[in-house]
């Protein structure tokens, strides 16, 4: 083995006993973890929403073309389904659970608010879920 090199198991970076790390090693692209992938999402759904894109753009093949050639970290290139079931409903899952918290955190303190019938319903409703 050249000097430069040493054996994975010997490194701090790495999956198996019988690769070898070079200097060169760090460019080569790595899955996503289940966190950065999540992450990825995330931000792919914000700049769609936010960028008044529809789901489809994820289905041309210029999307899966630019994904498949900037991003390598992927095990799996993002679905128009996938965005809009999954991580559509996760982060709605979020924004509510936030909600309800600062709700509660404000219960009686909304003022004008509370006397509208609607809101205080609405502020129910969100408790109940």
């Amino acid at each position: 083995m050249r000097k430069h090199r040493r054996r994975v198991a010997e490194s701090t970076v790495g999956v198996g006993s019988s690769l070898t790390m070079g200097p060169m090693d760090r460019h080569v692209a790595r899955a996503f973890s289940p966190r950065m992938k999540r992450e990825f999402e995330d931000d792919l759904l914000e700049a769609l929403l936010f960028s008044s894109l529809p789901f489809n753009v994820l289905e041309s093949p210029v999307s899966r073309g630019l994904f498949t050639k900037w991003v390598s970290g992927l095990d799996s290139l993002p679905t128009r389904r996938g965005m809009s079931t999954v991580v559509l409903q996760r982060k709605q899952d979020e924004v509510l659970s936030v909600l309800k918290k600062r709700l509660r955190k404000t219960e009686g303190g909304l003022g004008v608010l509370d006397s509208q019938p609607h809101h205080a319903r609405t502020r129910q409703e969100l408790r109940d879920c």
